[in-house]
């Protein structure tokens, strides 16, 4: 299984957004099929919210899934349609879990 993790930095005019983007995202992304596991979150403490505003965490299955995730086309929306705008630093890695 892969577990990927997906950290967000929104632009500071967008930054109180982060609760709404979260919730979109658990009801956009977390039914898709492609997915064994979603979860969505903002920051727990000041040092976490220093560095970053939103987190996703996904499980698939492979790196063939997690490509088939990337190029799904409600994921694409999500991120290019809603999120491209109002981020200024995205990070993401994957982890054999």
């Amino acid at each position: 299984m892969i577990t990927r993790y997906v950290y967000l930095r929104l632009k500071p005019e967008h930054r109180g957004r982060r609760d709404g983007l979260v919730e979109r995202a658990r009801r956009e992304l977390g039914p898709l099929s492609s997915t064994l596991g979603f979860r969505a979150g903002t920051p727990a403490d000041e040092q976490s919210e220093a560095a970053w505003d939103i987190c996703f965490e996904i499980r698939l299955e492979d790196l063939a899934a997690v490509a088939a995730w990337q190029a799904d086309p409600v994921h694409r929306a999500y991120v290019d349609g809603v999120l491209a705008p109002l981020v200024q630093v995205k990070k993401a890695w994957n982890f054999s879990t």
